[in-house]
């Protein structure tokens, strides 16, 4: 759970469909990276864009490694 972590969110908005959108400040993207990469795809970094990206590419490496592209169909 992103709000009882020990980083303290700035703001935390209630979406429609049930989600929260957490603001976090943060000086060190390694703690937000690995907190992204263990969330079994629940949390999605909307900024910075850069951020999102590269995690996005580590997590698409780790599922090549095992055989599954982006979507998480088995590749042929």
């Amino acid at each position: 759970d992103v709000c009882s972590s020990d980083l303290p969110p700035e703001e935390v908005t209630e979406l429609d469909d049930g989600g929260l959108q957490v603001s976090l400040r943060v000086s060190d993207p390694t703690w937000v990276r690995s907190l992204v990469l263990g969330s079994g795809g629940q949390v999605e970094v909307l900024s910075p864009g850069w951020l999102g990206e590269s995690i996005r590419s580590d997590a698409a490496r780790a599922l090549a490694s095992y055989g599954t592209d982006v979507i998480g169909s088995t590749a042929k």
